[in-house]
């Protein structure tokens, strides 16, 4: 598993016309429709969507792409386009589909593939129909079905038809749809309808809530299935026997492998010691790549697999730490995630198949540790931001569970700022910047040398800075030791015009330490979910000029509320203002009605970074 660093019409449609269409919405989804019917053990998929592409800027949304693989057959793919008057203009012809792999750019051997193929006309605007029927014969599932399409385009309409034998009792999850019909008259199956629209949802908001939490859904699953083994949905023990039954016999390693482990761990009693030297053993021996294949993201490749190649996808790298951790005498466990920054809530009514991600959970006597095994550079025992604070599914046979993984601390997160400011007579200066990053933040920029070139990543640094003008003569990164939670960044530049005239006098802000911008209440629509601690500590030295006195610094500040608390303190010293700011943001998720509150602690911390430092004196020119 890797991260990526930084910066993922509601009009009437039935009369065309000119006038209607002058719109800036750019593409719309008309009608989606989906069929799924259960029927002699297979489960079949037929879908039609009808897009409306408005303008040119809408012809990024005519390109079609439908994931099939060995498991799951794709056919019946038709396709045509509709003028304004509702004319076929186009038809999709079986030269213009095109077949490759889902996903080229990662995956070593991978038996996952997608049909993709595009439509477009010139004339704007015109619609663009396209069906297909897609074929399970295995299957977890029957339906975990939305009308979103993509989060910036709209669907006014959609439905959900589920047809299922009567033998075969299902448990529905409904969220943003509604249930219209449900019928129970034939004698072989029964039948249910369900209906919902989606209006475009701006995900751009500062800690918005996921958009996995908040999207129509509607999720159909089957008391009892079998995917490569029998399993069932009753209760998540359930659950977890089925992924352990799916998963047995793949342990076993190669007579040479257990000799390295013996040597590895020769004379080491403790069993974190024995943990951490192994854990090192496959960060320094594997490397993560995908190389699904088989029982789709389920079934692991066998332990021996990885030994031989040195690789694997999440699923085997930690299957393979399992097996080296049970021969050296170690229990761990299997521990299902959905691996994301914002936490994504389970729906833990129904048990189905909705984590995206594996790690091992180990419990000692006083200890428990998470191992993240697809990172060749995370600190030992390390809870990253993607797997922290969410309920996650501890696979332990009859006694699956769902657990809490732990969040960060407040140290752990923090980020800390040591600034030295020589300013001259003439407004300019000197500005040494050292960070030392924690958390999130440590994770993203311990990949920056790894993932990035060198222009990106001098840009990616440069937003660091809160200077107006200025030139980045240099910047350092500093790697701590392995297991420090921790990297430096030092840096070196050149300021200009740092001092504002006011009238006789001088003045400049301090340097802010509130590193986002919130929307207003009046502006927010979604909930606010702040996933860990934020904790920012700047201490700013200022060398006063020669020439210059100092007239005013701020006075101290303590603002402590139950959405976190933030401090300023200034003193001077010699010929320099030492400058100290500290800004906690606690964890925590707001409806609409609390961020009013949240809100006004965050205008309170907005005051304290526009105190400024003011100065008699003149600027030399």
């Amino acid at each position: 598993m890797r991260q990526i660093l930084f910066h993922l019409f509601f009009f009437p449609l039935l009369i065309f016309s000119n006038a209607l269409y002058s719109i800036t919405i750019d593409c719309e989804i008309v009608k989606y429709t989906s069929r799924y019917e259960l029927k002699n053990g297979k489960l079949i998929l037929k879908d039609t969507i009808v897009f409306q592409i408005n303008n040119r800027n809408g012809e990024q949304y005519s390109k079609f792409a439908i994931p099939y693989s060995k498991m799951v057959k794709v056919s019946d793919i038709e396709g045509w386009i509709e003028d304004l008057n509702g004319k076929i203009v186009r038809k999709l012809k079986s030269s213009d589909i095109e077949e490759r792999s889902e996903s080229p750019d990662y995956t070593f051997y991978e038996d996952s593939y997608v049909k993709s193929f595009s439509l477009k006309h010139n004339s704007y605007p015109y619609r663009i129909y396209y069906t297909y029927k897609i074929t399970k014969e295995e299957f977890i599932t029957i339906a975990n079905w939305s009308p979103v399409f993509y989060s910036k385009v709209s669907t006014l309409k959609a439905s959900l038809s589920i047809i299922v034998p009567k033998n075969c009792p299902i448990k529905k999850y409904i969220r943003g749809a509604t249930l219209v019909k449900a019928d129970s008259t034939n004698k072989e199956f029964n039948s249910y309808v369900f209906s919902s629209k989606y209006d475009r949802i701006n995900t751009d908001e500062k800690f918005s809530e996921p958009f996995e939490d908040i999207k129509p859904k509607v999720v159909i699953v089957p008391n009892e299935y079998h995917y490569g083994v029998n399993g069932s949905s009753r209760n998540w023990v359930d659950y977890g026997n089925w992924f352990l039954d799916l998963n047995r016999g793949l342990l076993g390693l190669p007579e040479s492998e257990k000799k390295t482990i013996d040597e590895l761990v020769k004379g080491i009693t403790d069993p974190k010691e024995k943990i951490k030297k192994l854990y090192y053993y496959l960060q320094d021996h594997t490397r993560y790549i995908n190389v699904s294949i088989g029982l789709g993201g389920f079934k692991s490749y066998p332990a021996s697999y990885v030994a031989e190649n040195k690789y694997g996808d999440c699923k085997a790298l930690t299957n393979y730490m399992k097996a080296l951790l049970e021969y050296a005498g170690i229990k761990s466990y299997f521990t299902l995630i959905n691996s994301s920054v914002q936490p994504e809530k389970v729906i833990e009514e129904i048990p189905f198949d909705q984590f995206n991600h594996i790690i091992l959970t180990v419990p000692l006597e006083k200890d428990t540790i998470w191992i993240e095994n697809t990172s060749a550079t995370e600190p030992f025992g390390y809870i990253g931001s993607s797997i922290q604070n969410r309920k996650a599914l501890f696979i332990d046979e009859n006694r699956s569970r769902l657990i809490k993984i732990p969040i960060e601390g407040n140290n752990q997160v923090s980020v800390i700022r040591n600034i030295k400011i020589a300013i001259n007579k003439f407004g300019n200066g000197d500005c040494q910047i050292s960070f030392a990053f924690g958390g999130y933040n440590y994770e993203q920029y311990n990949q920056l040398n790894t993932f990035y070139s060198k222009k990106e990543q001098d840009d990616i640094v440069k937003e660091l800075v809160s200077f107006q003008s200025y030139d980045l003569l240099n910047w350092e990164l500093k790697k701590f030791k392995r297991d420090s939670v921790g990297i430096r960044l030092d840096s070196r530049l050149n300021i200009y015009k740092f001092f504002k005239p006011l009238g006789s006098e001088v003045y400049f802000n301090l340097n802010p330490i509130l590193p986002y911008s919130f929307e207003r209440p009046a502006d927010r629509k979604h909930n606010l979910q702040i996933p860990f601690p934020i904790n920012n500590i700047d201490t700013t030295i200022y060398q006063i000029p020669e020439g210059f006195t100092l007239k005013k610094i701020p006075e101290d500040v303590r603002i402590a509320t139950k959405f976190g608390s933030c401090e300023l303190s200034t003193k001077k010293m010699g010929d320099s203002i030492y400058v100290v700011k500290k800004l906690l943001i606690y964890p925590q998720s707001y409806d609409l009605e609390k961020y009013k509150i949240f809100y006004e602690f965050i205008k309170s911390v907005k005051e304290v970074d526009k105190k400024v430092i003011v100065f008699t004196g003149n600027i030399t020119n």
